[in-house]
Parts: C-alpha cells; structure tokens; sequence
C-alpha cells in the first residue's frame, strides 16, 4: 500500500500523471478525481469511488449550483448505499464566493448526518471530500 501512494506522490510532483496542477491553474479536475479512484481501488483503500465524473444534475441536486463541466469535477461511491464524494471546483471572481457558500452548506449537511468532512483550497481551486476516507481523499487532493 506505502509503494503504491508513494508512486502516486511521485507522479503527481514530477508531473508525470498528465494532468497539470492545483497551483499553477492548469489541473484536469475529472481525470485527477478518476486517478485518485483508481489509487483508491490499487491500495484498498476504503469504498471503491466511480471511474466517472458525475454529470450537471448531480452537482445540482448535491450543491445547487449550475457549472459547466469545466468549472467542476464529482466522483461518489459506486454504492448507492455509501455517502462517499470528492468535488473540486474551479473558481475565479464572479463564482467564488457562491461555490464557497454551497460547498460550505454541503459540509454542514453531511456533518449534521454523522459523515466526516474535509475541505480545502489551493489557487483558483476548492475542494470538498465527504466520508469514511475524507481524510485520505483531501490528502491525495492537496497534492494536486
């Protein structure tokens, strides 16, 4: 399990995933959220995530916010029965503040439901992990 997050860390610093980064403005949000999954199912670690993003409905009915698919990424747990999500926004001057608004309302509902919560920001980017693995989730995220 160590060797394969060390791999992971690995190509996330060097850039070898392809798929830019939180910090420079340049990060392919849905394919970082499918590798962290994939990461996830290679260690075992916790419940398996989806392989896809979910579509606009999805994030409407989770955050009320209409984004296009460019401004967000969201992967949940392949069980329906396991509340399991990662969500990474980007943000810029006329949408932060509405995103932090709804990301913080989706916290406080998945807190009041017993679920842990993490979230962050780096850059132009937030971003949001809920359930069981929060914590692995948000550490795999910071690195981005």
């Amino acid at each position: 399990m160590k060797k394969v997050l060390l791999a992971a860390c690995l190509m996330l610093l060097c850039g070898c995933g392809g798929i830019g980064s939180m910090t420079h403005g340049s990060l392919d949000m849905e394919r970082a959220l499918t590798q962290m999954a994939q990461t996830m199912r290679e260690a075992k670690v916790g419940v398996m995530m989806n392989e896809t993003a979910n579509d606009t409905q999805t994030l409407e009915s989770l955050y009320g916010l209409e984004l296009s698919e460019e401004e967000y990424a969201l992967i949940c747990a392949i069980r329906a029965d396991v509340t399991q999500e990662a969500a990474i926004f980007k943000c810029n001057a006329q949408n932060r503040s509405i995103i932090e608004t709804r990301v913080n309302e989706r916290a406080d509902a998945a807190r009041a439901q017993g679920l842990p919560v993490q979230t962050g920001e780096k850059g132009d980017y937030l971003y949001i992990a809920i359930g069981k693995d929060a914590v692995w989730m948000r550490n795999y995220l910071k690195g981005l």
